[in-house]
């Protein structure tokens, strides 16, 4: 049974993602027909790679129970599963640009996950202890 469960959706990339469909739509508007004929399977390799990243990495799941954490980035490709006490310590944290992530274990050897925000201890995000 799941004792915490949250989603954590990536504004930040939701945004990002409309204004690249939108000037992708606009790019291939203004495409030449020829150009179109030459390679046309670069029209549809440029929207599934901008929907592609959405579906993958617009939300961060994290499901908590007794024996296990469970973190996954939109759809689940992309997913870790661990046992406790493989790691000392979890817990939500602000990583350093904005919004939540999830901290686990303990620094040098353990991992933050966020959506829309540079993890901190990051050498970009200027927030390294």
């Amino acid at each position: 049974m799941t004792s915490y469960r949250h989603t954590q959706v990536g504004w930040k990339l939701l945004a990002g993602t409309l204004v690249g469909l939108a000037l992708a739509a606009w790019l291939t508007a203004t495409l030449s027909p020829a150009t179109r004929a030459a390679a046309p399977w670069l029209v549809y390799a440029l929207f599934a790679t901008l929907g592609g990243a959405l579906l993958l990495f617009a939300t961060l799941t994290v499901e908590v129970d007794d024996a296990q954490i469970r973190i996954k980035f939109g759809v689940g490709v992309v997913r870790k599963r661990s046992t406790w006490p493989r790691w000392s310590a979890a817990n939500i944290c602000r990583p350093g640009s904005g919004g939540d992530g999830v901290c686990i274990g303990r620094r040098p050897g353990g991992y933050t996950m966020s959506v829309g925000a540079m993890p901190s201890g990051s050498p970009l995000s200027g927030n390294v202890p």
